[in-house]
């Protein structure tokens, strides 16, 4: 996916001791703490794209979700979340749902299974995030095939 998208700054939030870091060393990219990166100023340095691996199941749901709003909004304009996909139980109530992950606007790619665990990997692109639906188009507005024959 980050070959497709070939960003030329990456920012990536990942736990320090991650093999997937030594993989993109192609890419400008710099690793940030979570929370360095939410307690950060106001104007912040963009980035092309965010990748976000193991990190969201070690942060409370409020914080993840905080997380994930600022790298879309703020930090990058393409945003690559990997993270573990399974059902809640009642001992382990903080682990992210399919469901909470597309609430916060991101899609979902596939999932995948490694090492007997489901993770999932979701994309979130501000160029195609809301394509505009056919009806709603200006030629559909003021009906103007009517025109002549209604008085409105």
């Amino acid at each position: 996916m980050l070959e497709a998208l070939h960003p030329t700054k990456l920012l990536i939030i990942a736990p320090k001791q991650m093999e997937v870091l030594g993989g993109l060393s192609e890419w400008a990219a710099e690793t940030l703490d979570p929370d360095t990166l939410l307690d950060a100023p106001t104007d912040p340095a963009r980035f092309e794209a965010a990748l976000v691996v193991d990190t969201l199941e070690h942060m409370s749901k409020a914080r993840g979700g905080a997380l994930i709003a600022r790298l879309r909004d703020v930090y990058t304009q393409r945003l690559l979340v990997l993270t573990r996909l399974e059902e809640t139980t009642r001992e382990d109530p903080g682990r992210w749902t399919r469901h909470e992950l597309m609430a916060l606007g991101l899609r979902m790619i596939g999932p995948c299974t490694h090492r007997s665990r489901t993770w999932g990997l979701f994309h979130f692109d501000i160029f195609d995030y809301k394509t505009t639906p056919e009806w709603l188009n200006p030629r559909h507005w003021a009906n103007p095939q009517m025109w002549d024959r209604r008085r409105w």
